[in-house]
């Protein structure tokens, strides 16, 4: 069977009833700026058309024609060899998703069919399609950094459960792994857009949108590109921040469980910069920056301790 091709799709869609309201209003806007997709429109409707009007076509009247059990037969053949039509039409053009995981402890960098590039942080997953058709769609878990290629007449937009974001081209990351969800951008610009309202908020380059779900509060702030996203290049950067706000980036990266009893010690400041270091390098790094002894409990789980404690 023939490959239908993607303004047919959207002709087919559109007759069969198949757009969302939205869609639907985008379309009729591209049927009166493209006329190659009017005449294909054209020609489906008529397709379209000549059914409708063959089924409403009373019995009696057919009869002079065709037997009544002639008529039937014809329209059951008619019925099935649409819905064959449509359903090899849809499978041929709908493409094949990925589903890729990058396991705690780990990054993957990985390039879209756009040639966008996705960095996906430790504990995230991202599933997408082999070929983008007329939207540029993903599903994010967790926390990814974008580097969108620009492409005005097909937007990008990042699905998470709560929210989406839109861009058309940019570099930004977004983080839906706690109940505080964030979006920051680094170049460009982005929509910010909740599902259940469809409130729109609009970022710019160095701002960072804050979504406390808990209260439904959100807010925007500037952030440092260097600090935030340094994890993109294999760096755990701690900007002189409490240990207790340390062990959430720690943990994720090294995909390890370390532990802190003593009050004291979590309120501690702690800065470093670990680029590229195993779990056993950065041990003894931390030990020597912090100047605390670390003890392995058992498998992945770690207890750091003041050495005066001993």
């Amino acid at each position: 069977m023939k490959k239908i091709n993607k303004k047919e799709l959207k002709c087919i869609r559109y007759l069969a009833g198949e757009m969302s309201l939205e869609d639907r209003s985008v379309f009729e806007i591209e049927l009166s700026l493209d006329e190659t997709l009017r005449e294909i429109f054209d020609n489906y409707k008529s397709v379209w058309e000549q059914y409708d009007t063959e089924k409403s076509i009373p019995i009696s009247f057919q009869e002079k024609t065709l037997s009544h059990k002639n008529v039937m037969l014809a329209s059951a053949t008619a019925v099935v060899g649409i819905v064959l039509f449509f359903c090899f039409s849809w499978f041929s053009v709908t493409p094949k998703w990925n589903h890729i995981i990058a396991e705690n402890g780990q990054r993957k960098t990985l390039f879209l069919s756009d040639s966008s590039k996705v960095i996906l942080n430790a504990g995230s997953s991202l599933s997408f399609p082999e070929e983008f058709t007329d939207y540029r769609e993903v599903k994010l878990t967790g926390e990814a950094y974008f580097e969108i290629s620009k492409d005005a007449a097909h937007p990008f937009i990042v699905n998470s459960t709560d929210f989406k974001v839109k861009v058309l081209g940019t570099q930004f990351s977004v983080n839906n792994a706690y109940a505080k969800k964030e979006v920051a951008l680094k170049e460009g610009a982005v929509e910010f857009i909740q599902n259940n309202n469809n409130d729109k908020i609009t970022l710019s380059p160095g701002e960072r949108l804050i979504w406390d779900t808990a209260n439904n509060q959100v807010h925007k702030e500037s952030f440092n590109p260097k600090v935030e996203l340094a994890w993109t290049t294999n760096t755990l950067l701690l900007d002189n921040i409490l240990f207790r706000n340390a062990l959430k980036d720690i943990n994720q990266f090294y995909g390890v469980s370390f532990v802190i009893k003593n009050s004291g010690l979590l309120d501690q400041h702690i800065t470093g910069i670990f680029k590229d270091e195993n779990l056993n390098d950065f041990i003894h790094s931390l030990e020597f920056i912090a100047d605390v002894e670390i003890e392995e409990l058992q498998d992945k789980i770690f207890l750091i301790k003041s050495k005066q404690n001993d």
